[in-house]
């Protein structure tokens, strides 16, 4: 994370056990509700995790109102939850940022392009995701990174194309 993004969290959680905030695992963040009757935000991910925020929790009211005008910007993008207190990160956060490590941006996408909806608009917008956090892996001199992540790009070309073959195929006996 960098020092811009570090700036932008909020770190003021007064807990039981000053433990700080924990990462939980990267994920691609698909939806977003509230629910008034248990004052929380619940937040389903494609790894098919629910993590929930509990408004009254929050330092304030502002703070949660904060909160939820960030997600609403993040959803269909790799995020990076976090927790605080020690509380388990694979079920609450209390703040979340968009996920800047360009590898888990690409395992994210990928995995959920893997276990998605294969349409031609999903195939096309996985790939070009895909395609600049490649470039990105190169460019930070991950190599390695690099090389599984273009391997992630041809999976998804090779979908795009049979996508393709399969939509001409379907014109031709109509």
């Amino acid at each position: 994370m960098n020092k811009q993004g570090q700036d932008q969290l909020n770190t003021q959680f007064s807990t039981a056990t000053n433990c700080g905030l924990t990462k939980a695992t990267p994920t691609l963040l698909r939806e977003v509700l509230f629910s008034p009757l248990s004052r929380s935000i619940s937040c389903y991910c494609s790894d098919s995790s629910v993590k929930v925020c509990r408004v009254d929790r929050m330092e304030s009211l502002a703070s949660a109102r904060a909160l939820w005008s960030k997600l609403q910007g993040l959803k269909d993008l790799p995020v990076q939850f976090y927790v605080a207190g020690g509380n388990n990160p694979a079920k609450w956060f209390c703040e979340v940022e968009e996920s800047e490590d360009s590898y888990l941006c690409a395992q994210v996408l990928f995995g959920a392009w893997s276990d998605g909806d294969h349409t031609w608009e999903n195939h096309s917008a996985c790939f070009d995701k895909l395609a600049l956090l490649t470039e990105g892996l190169l460019n930070e001199g991950r190599h390695s990174e690099y090389r599984e992540s273009l391997n992630f790009c041809k999976i998804v070309l090779e979908g795009m194309k049979s996508q393709r073959r399969e939509q001409k195929r379907n014109l031709n006996l109509i």
